[in-house]
């Protein structure tokens, strides 16, 4: 149990008004819960916690030249700018941010520069 609603805080990102009706709990009840998942499975509250963050520097060093990554619905992921990034070959997940302009974003949703020009010179 402990190890559910700490993921629903931190992973699934539940408000907390949320996890209480859901689950019945107290609000002492659910940060004692929360500090001893924390104690007891350090790196897996770590592992959890970083779940829902952009993409760290511990997180490039487990990338490795070959790795096959995937980016599931990458023109709905797009719109926010962050998206999940799935590591195929070590079975990892993370979110990584897009740094890239609106102009470069709708050329990546026409599908490339030729698609976008295209699109463009239909417009006129």
């Amino acid at each position: 149990m402990h190890h559910h609603i700490y993921e629903m805080y931190y992973v699934n990102k539940k408000s907390k008004a949320d996890i209480f009706q859901e689950t019945g709990l107290s609000r002492s009840s659910f940060y004692r819960i929360l500090r001893t998942f924390e104690s007891c499975n350090p790196q897996i509250a770590e592992e959890m916690k970083k779940q829902g963050k952009d993409v760290t520097p511990a997180d490039y060093d487990k990338l490795e030249m070959g790795d096959e990554l995937e980016i599931q619905d990458l023109l709905n992921q797009m719109k926010t700018k962050v998206v999940e990034v799935q590591d195929n070959t070590k079975h990892i997940t993370f979110k990584a941010r897009l740094e890239l302009s609106e102009n470069e974003l709708e050329v990546i949703s026409c599908g490339g520069q030729l698609r976008y020009l295209k699109k463009q010179l239909g417009k006129n």
